[in-house]
């Protein structure tokens, strides 16, 4: 056949949508079929019915529709480009075997861009959306060496934010099609709010009118929760920080407490943080260095036996490895936990220890967990429930009254309610009260056994003769 033209499916304009299922139409059952031509492939013999071939393939609709020598021949001989057992893969797609796997997928794409099939490529589309296991940054690149628009539709529908669509997407486009830039600026222009794909046409019978309303409240609903568990992990997050920040201060001494600060995956992970701009990334991104932070502080306080009794390096000790666990369980339950490496390396005891952490965070975000249903959202319990801990750590240790700043920013009143109106509240009693005032009276003399400091003592005998 004389045209060897690129074969670049054109299309209509991308909604966005997965291809529908088409399935094959077989124009004659095997027994009583009169085949018209030969075609020839890796020279194997495959009888076929040109009226057949033309409706699942533009190639040969051209071939056997157009002046082309192949026309009346009774054989065809394809190019060496098409393999036999691809061909045959097709012929029995046409007759409606299911035969497009993970395994097969590849070559049929490849097959359907020379034959132009859109019959073969949207069976292969559908496998791809529906059964397959091949990431979306392999699919693609499928889609671009075999020129497939609605592939590349479909892949990019299923990207959910800018760090997705960062790992799906190369780097560099130069070397891509103008179509696979549109496609992709589209999808960017989406993320960003400032084009979205058209809707779907509304429904018009009246429960169906009801229900789609409904499925919107629900959608909130669910929208909301997800929002909610963010919020959480943020609160948690925040005293797991002013916790370890406590301890650094207090257990560590200033030259051991800015190594931990300065370790190189820490600094790297703080370069992310910069660039992080989605809540849910950035408590990703604080959850892996506050388990490096953990893990460090772990080991510090591990060979301290000259400055700490050997019971003191127990209770420390217990209370980092139970720090570590919402952090891991924060890790393991984001999408892309695979891009949390940094945490897991190492060989000392805290490494090993901390690996198995997150596997018991692994199974336990497996187990699906029946709730009873409550006055509040599971996110609200889990704010109450840190707010009473919080609360008896207060109430229980020494409280160095330390005045809160002026002019500090508050909940505003309509979006105020009781349970992030008292985390606000001691968050920055406990910060304002503890953290920042380890920070501020360190002792100069670490002889010294009083931790109070020597002017803690004199402060109160003044503060006697100002009552008397």
């Amino acid at each position: 056949m004389s045209d060897n033209s690129s074969r670049k499916r054109g299309g209509e304009a991308l909604n966005g949508n997965p291809p529908e299922k088409i399935l094959p139409k077989v124009l004659n059952s095997p027994e009583s079929v009169k085949y018209d031509v030969t075609i020839i492939v890796d020279e194997q013999r495959f009888n076929c019915l040109k009226e057949e071939l033309s409706q699942h393939s533009m190639y040969f609709q051209r071939m056997f529709n157009s002046n082309f020598t192949e026309r009346d021949a009774p054989e065809v001989e394809l190019e060496d480009v098409v393999k036999s057992e691809a061909f045959d893969m097709f012929l029995k797609m046409i007759h409606g075997e299911d035969i497009v796997t993970d395994v097969t997928v590849k070559k049929l794409l490849e097959l359907a861009d020379y034959l132009e099939s859109d019959t073969l490529e949207t069976c292969c589309i559908q496998h791809l959306g529906q059964n397959s296991g091949i990431p979306l940054a392999k699919q693609f690149e499928m889609a671009e060496t075999w020129h497939s628009e609605k592939l590349m539709t479909q892949v990019l529908s299923s990207v959910e934010d800018a760090y997705q669509l960062d790992e799906v997407v190369p780097r560099n486009l130069d070397s891509f099609c103008n179509t696979t830039k549109n496609i992709v600026l589209q999808k960017s222009f989406e993320l960003l709010g400032i084009r979205k794909p058209s809707a779907p046409p509304l429904p018009e019978e009246p429960d169906q009118v009801f229900e789609h309303r409904m499925n919107q409240i629900i959608d909130q609903v669910e929208i909301q929760h997800h929002q909610g568990e963010i919020l959480d992990d943020q609160i948690e997050l925040l005293f797991l920080h002013s916790f370890v920040e406590e301890m650094l201060s207090k257990l560590i001494n200033s030259a051991e407490a800015e190594t931990i600060r300065d370790n190189h995956h820490i600094k790297e992970l703080a370069n992310e943080l910069r660039d992080a701009h989605e809540p849910e990334e950035i408590n990703f991104i604080q959850a892996q260095i506050l388990v490096l932070k953990c893990k460090d502080m772990y080991t510090a306080v591990k060979d301290s036996e000259d400055r700490m009794s050997q019971d003191s390096i127990e209770e420390v000790t217990t209370h980092l490895l139970k720090f570590l666990n919402s952090p891991a369980l924060l890790i393991s339950k984001n999408k892309r936990s695979h891009r949390s490496f940094r945490v897991t390396l190492g060989n000392r005891e805290i490494d090993e220890m901390y690996r198995d952490i997150t596997e018991r965070a692994v199974r336990e975000l497996q187990i699906q967990h029946i709730r009873d249903i409550t006055d509040n959202p599971s996110w609200i319990e889990a704010m109450n429930k840190l707010d009473e801990f919080i609360s008896e750590i207060i109430n229980i240790r020494y409280w160095m009254r330390q005045p809160i700043p002026d002019g500090l920013r508050q909940v505003s009143n309509k979006a105020n309610f009781r349970a992030i109106n008292d985390i606000v509240s001691k968050a920055r009693c406990y910060h304002y009260s503890f953290v920042t005032t380890e920070r501020a009276v360190q002792p100069e003399n670490e002889d010294n056994e009083n931790e109070e400091g020597p002017d803690h003592e004199e402060n109160d005998q003044h503060q006697e003769q100002d009552q008397d």
